[in-house]
């Protein structure tokens, strides 16, 4: 009988070995998944700072070049050459297809960079808007029988449209500075944390 006992307390013992084990390793496995899930999306957050800093930075210089330092000196309709620039299809790929890993900000970040894409969009958009007004305006000066009523009425309806855009134009210039600048620092805290070492006593 004390051999029954004996060898069903090493049974139970080991079974219980056994279950304690089982269950440290799989605690173990788990902080690996948490680590190596945790480490996979920053790298995705990581990649998407890099991408919206370079989408966004670029398409910005490159609006600037061909229409936005003419618009910033621009008093007459006439004076901008680039009216004519391609601001249709502007899309925005990144920022787009990206949009809701921004859920990952802290929400003033999130907001901010959405706001700065938002209101670059609609200011591309109202370059369009611009540029139909003035080949309307274009078009009835260009008609053998001048209505002069409607010819004034669209010239002085192109100039509200062009002072329209050329303040919401510096608007924009400062929401896209502050988001490039929010995005840089993204990008340098990432860095930073990638260079740090953690000395453990």
């Amino acid at each position: 009988m004390d051999g029954v006992i004996l060898l069903l307390a090493a049974a139970g013992g080991g079974l219980l070995g056994a279950l304690l084990g089982g269950r440290g390793v799989a605690a173990a496995a788990a902080r690996v998944l948490g680590r190596e899930r945790a480490a996979r999306e920053a790298r995705t957050l990581l990649n998407l700072f890099q991408a919206l800093e370079a989408e966004l930075g670029q398409s910005w210089e490159r609006y600037q070049q061909l229409a936005g330092q003419d618009l910033e000196m621009a008093e007459d309709p006439e004076d901008l050459p680039g009216a004519r620039w391609a601001a249709a299809g502007r899309e925005f790929a990144v920022f787009r297809h990206s949009a809701r890993l921004l859920g990952a900000l802290d929400p003033a970040s999130a907001r901010e960079i959405i706001t700065a894409y938002i209101h670059f969009q609609a200011l591309l958009e109202e370059w369009q808007t611009l540029t139909r007004l003035a080949d309307q305006h274009r078009q009835v000066r260009l008609q053998a029988d001048v209505n002069l009523y409607e010819v004034r009425h669209l010239r002085a309806e192109v100039q509200r449209h062009l002072e329209y855009l050329k303040q919401h134009h510096l608007q924009v210039k400062g929401l896209v500075s502050a988001s490039l600048e929010r995005l840089r620092q993204f990008l340098e805290l990432a860095r930073q944390s990638q260079t740090q070492v953690a000395i453990r006593l």
